[in-house]
């Protein structure tokens, strides 16, 4: 059975990066193909100084299957 992803509304007040625990798993999902990919937090952080809410971050990633800008940066858990 593959693991599915479970997107958790509650991590991080208000979709912001710096009040998501660090133990909560960081998805870039794209819109326009689907694909999906684990995102590093510190990466992030460093990437968009400044930036800490999670769709502001979500806006300026591209996918690298398709090349759009148009994904969703989820936070959530892996269940098995």
């Amino acid at each position: 059975m593959p693991r599915r992803f479970i997107h958790h509304h509650g991590c991080g007040q208000g979709g912001y990066l710096h009040t998501t625990p660090y133990g909560v798993v960081l998805l870039a999902r794209c819109r326009s193909c689907g694909a999906e990919r684990e995102m590093d937090r510190e990466a992030l952080d460093k990437a968009y100084v400044g930036m800490k809410d999670l769709s502001d971050i979500a806006a300026r990633l591209r996918c690298t299957s398709c090349g759009e800008k148009n994904g969703d940066l989820l936070a959530g858990y892996w269940a098995d």
